[in-house]
């Protein structure tokens, strides 16, 4: 008696106000933009393999790390 409860399907509104939940399953969505390799996450730009060979985030493509002094490899 008394418990608050938010109304349901809240999380999902808000979900879909940003873009997230609208297309969810899209069998040709987007790939790798070096490798046209296949994305894990939702609006990913780069594969994990490409983003960590160029020392970028793979879901928003920023700069992270520079790779220039490391010897990198990646199988």
């Amino acid at each position: 008696m008394g418990t608050r409860r938010p109304k349901k399907g809240q999380f999902l509104a808000k979900k879909r106000r940003c873009g997230l939940v609208m297309n969810r399953y899209d069998p040709y969505g987007t790939g790798c933009s070096v490798c046209k390799q296949r994305t894990h996450h939702l609006g990913a730009k780069y594969c994990p393999s490409c983003a960590y060979k160029q020392g970028k985030c793979s879901i928003c493509g920023k700069k992270i790390l520079d790779t220039s002094a490391y010897k990198q490899s990646s199988r």
